[in-house]
């Protein structure tokens, strides 16, 4: 109910209105080797209009994660502050660990600070050994850390639940960029829970939903029933609005599908994503070494 409370006051991010015309793509360097509709993508999350979500969608295998770690490491160097939820704590953690992994190609981004905080009180994982969260002394259950350990972060990676928590934590993380991974398994009530506690602010920070707008888990489909149309994820009703259909700089739909067989997708994207999936014969993954630099701590405009 407090969720619910504090989201109305900044409507426009999910009933968005005035929405600002696209900014021109401009070419420029990136950390990661992308393919076209993952560089538009991360273009239009770098000219995001503050507090409304821009939406990256595509099925799995399409690329969604390269771009989340594109931009995170580009928000790290120009020393913003990232705050990124996933819907499970073995989503949080694959996550974390693909973001380690570029961050330690990259001298620039050494000193930054990051940390997973899993569920407050949940038994710790076997995968906590390989990638450090946040734990109480015993090493027995896992913990909220102390706000003076949250502010010196620079990019927090957590569970809805916790991130309300979060936001709830007075003089706690101010993000200026938020990402709400895998937002295509949430129940949009979750999304607004996760996100409500941090449009309190009059600088709102950018916010990315991603995932795969077709994926809402049974589970999620099944609590939620029966309470409107909470039995949707936040991404798939904000895609059937007026306002995302007619201003396509806010979403991007990523179409090439790396990870599926060529004859399972062609099955695939005529029964589940209307011929919009296309077959890539070769991962672009690799990284490249660029020299950027920023004294300041707002989002680089193109």
């Amino acid at each position: 109910a407090k969720a619910l409370s504090l989201a109305t006051k900044h409507p426009e991010t999910f009933f968005p209105t005035n929405i600002p015309p696209p900014i021109p793509f401009v070419e420029r360097e990136y950390f990661l080797q992308l393919n076209e509709e993952q560089k538009e993508s991360v273009h239009k999350i770098n000219n995001a209009p503050p507090g409304i979500p821009v939406i990256i969608t595509g099925g799995a295998g399409c690329g969604k994660t390269q771009v989340l770690v594109e931009v995170s490491l580009r928000n790290l160097v120009q020393e913003n502050t990232i705050l990124i939820v996933s819907p499970t704590n073995s989503g949080a953690a694959k996550l974390f660990g693909d973001i380690l992994t570029h961050v330690s190609k990259f001298e620039e981004l050494h000193d930054r600070n990051i940390t997973k905080i899993s569920v407050e009180g949940s038994p710790t994982s076997p995968k906590c050994k390989n990638l450090p969260c946040y734990k109480h002394d015993s090493g027995k259950t896992h913990k909220l850390p102390s706000k003076d350990f949250i502010r010196i972060q620079d990019l927090v990676i957590v569970t809805p639940h916790v991130a309300l928590s979060l936001a709830l934590m007075p003089n706690g993380i101010k993000p200026d960029l938020i990402i709400f991974d895998e937002n295509g398994f949430t129940s949009e009530m979750e999304t607004i829970i996760a996100l409500s506690g941090f449009l309190q602010t009059k600088f709102l920070p950018t916010i990315v939903l991603a995932g795969d707008r077709l994926q809402l888990t049974s589970s999620a489909r099944s609590i939620a029933g029966g309470h409107g149309n909470y039995d949707m994820s936040a991404m798939s009703r904000l895609l059937s609005l007026p306002e995302y259909e007619e201003n396509q700089h806010l979403w991007c739909l990523l179409k090439r599908n790396y990870r599926t067989g060529k004859n399972i997708l062609t099955v695939m994207k005529g029964l589940i994503y209307q011929n919009n999936l296309l077959h890539a014969n070769k991962h672009e993954g690799n990284i490249i070494v660029i020299n950027i630099s920023s004294n300041t701590k707002r989002k680089d405009p193109e």
